[in-house]
């Protein structure tokens, strides 16, 4: 799923905003981001 969420953001129009996603650091910019209320594994 990590791959197509990527795809999405990547291709997605962000106008002026500087949107930059390095596969390199995918999982980590996830797991900084995770509420402490979901239970989800970014490195899966």
């Amino acid at each position: 799923m990590a791959s197509n969420l990527r795809g999405i953001l990547n291709a997605a129009d962000w106008g002026d905003a500087d949107f930059p996603l390095q596969d390199s650091k995918f999982a980590d910019h996830l797991n900084k981001a995770e509420p402490n209320d979901i239970a989800f594994d970014p490195y899966a």
